[in-house]
């Protein structure tokens, strides 16, 4: 009898991540193995429960498979800037663990734990088939958004953690080559630490040619090369600033060129702030916020994907969902080479180019028109290849499977 799959995150239940990165993949592999049980063990915020009940029903119905079911606690603290607080940090691990221990059962169970906290708390609970899926780098990360201060007592606790999550647990899955290294140079565990990376649903992502068509006719940018940037800024709009100056090398290099701003609404001013800097005119920018289910279609208005982030110790390992989505629908794409893990993988593949600080006008304006000229079919099928759910679910599927395994032969 296989082991029943729990999925534990704190992930917002109404974030674009959570439906792509969290519900997609798991109902693609209770899907494929319908004799094992998986659910998803989620904890979120009691002041956001009557919007995450509106998300809890379309997630339920988003969900075909019946081995699949959701398991919702509006019990999580505040988090906030916590991270730089070491003894608010460790009492949320030991509240995480309470919870997870009453709520979760220990019998013939395999825990998925999403991230450092969640991995901590199901260790502390007492759970011995654990894997570890960090997603980011969560430490660095912090240190760069400021809410960690270096050789802090805040540092010292996550990188304990850190260390725990990575050498306690049975398996660490990082999303790119670049993690796995860093797993495997500083806690030795080269055997346990698999890579499986960012997924898309090409149902959910794909180019549409007639909505194409039919969106740059009604935005009156037919004619227009079109600059798109898909999804949030990120916590503390980390990459604002190294947005803002890619988007003005772009403009700069092509005045009649077009942004297409496809994001959620809360990020308004930050666009405005971001086309302000950028010395944008006003007929050179359109700003949609659209439901999930359309963003396929205005990425396919598009014509080139960019993405860029200041320099953080964490940077070699970044990528962005944003960037597999536009490979989906056969967008080139441009980033800075402080999105490593994708200007890696750009620029290997012949997927778009590397913006750099010391490139003349005159040279992107010559790699833009490189850029858009790549072939969208050959992009797209590179994204089928490598990040489509159907080949990458899998890949997890085959991790439970050595796991009981080796439960079996202990």
């Amino acid at each position: 009898m296989k082991k029943n799959i729990t999925y534990i995150t704190i992930e917002d239940i109404s974030s674009g991540l959570f439906m792509s990165q969290v519900i997609t993949p798991l109902a693609e592999m209770a899907k494929n193995e319908v004799d094992r049980k998986f659910e998803i063990f989620v904890i979120n915020r009691p002041w956001k429960l009557f919007s995450h009940l509106k998300s809890l029903y379309t997630v339920k119905e988003f969900k075909t498979a019946p081995n699949l079911k959701i398991k919702y606690f509006p019990f999580l603290l505040p988090l906030r800037k916590s991270a730089g607080n070491k003894l608010y940090s460790s009492f949320i691990t030991k509240y995480l663990s309470i919870i997870i221990k009453i709520f979760c059962n220990k019998k013939d169970k395999i825990i998925h734990a999403r991230s450092y906290w969640p991995c901590a708390a199901a260790i502390s609970a007492g759970f011995k088939d654990v894997i570890f899926e960090p997603r980011s780098l969560w430490t660095l990360e912090n240190i760069a958004m400021g809410d960690i201060k270096e050789n802090s007592k805040a540092e010292i606790y996550w990188n304990k953690i850190e260390k725990q999550c990575s050498t306690l647990s049975n398996k660490v899955i990082s999303i790119n080559k670049p993690m796995s290294s860093y797993f495997i140079d500083n806690y030795s565990n080269k055997i346990n630490n698999k890579v499986i990376p960012i997924i898309y649903k090409k149902e959910d992502f794909y180019f549409n040619p007639l909505e194409r068509k039919k969106l740059r006719k009604s935005l009156r940018i037919e004619d227009k090369l079109v600059f798109t940037y898909s999804g949030s800024f990120g916590m503390s709009n980390v990459g604002k600033k190294e947005i803002s100056k890619v988007v003005k090398k772009l403009s700069s290099s092509i005045p009649d060129s077009h942004f297409l701003f496809i994001t959620p609404s809360y990020e308004l001013n930050t666009i405005l702030e971001i086309s302000t800097k950028s010395e944008l005119k006003n007929n050179q920018v359109t700003i949609i916020h659209p439901e999930h289910k359309k963003i396929s279609s205005y990425l396919s208005a598009g014509d080139i994907g960019f993405h860029a982030l200041p320099y953080q110790k964490d940077h070699f390992t970044r990528m962005g969902t944003k960037v597999v989505e536009y490979f989906a629908v056969g967008l080139p794409v441009i980033v800075n080479r402080n999105v490593g893990a994708a200007a890696d993988l750009i620029s290997s593949n012949n997927l778009g180019f590397v913006i750099n600080n010391d490139m003349t006008l005159e040279e992107i304006k010559k790699k833009i028109k490189i850029t858009s000229q790549l072939s969208r079919n050959n992009i797209i099928e590179y994204a089928q290849s490598n990040f489509e759910i159907q080949k990458v679910s899998s890949k997890y599927l085959s991790i439970y499977s050595e796991l009981e395994n080796n439960s079996n032969n202990i």
